[in-house]
């Protein structure tokens, strides 16, 4: 059995400030692993919050990573 718990706060659906970026923000994430997740993600915020994201892998001062841009 389970217990109900009342006014537990939610937590954010992401760690990324996906919300909070304007035209042309981005952000860096130092892992390529994640782009398949952040791809996803960038699809599904879009649809959500009428946004368009744009996720490409680069390297950063030698890092390995994943950005993350607003593009409308």
């Amino acid at each position: 059995m389970y217990k109900i718990e009342k006014g537990i706060e939610k937590l954010p659906r992401t760690e990324y400030p996906v919300r909070e970026m304007e035209v042309g923000d981005s952000f860096f994430v130092p892992s390529r692993d994640k782009i398949r997740s952040l791809r996803s993600m960038a699809t599904r915020w879009g649809v959500l919050l009428g946004i368009k994201l744009s996720v490409r892998g680069v390297v950063e001062d030698g890092v390995e990573g994943v950005r993350v841009w607003r593009d409308k």
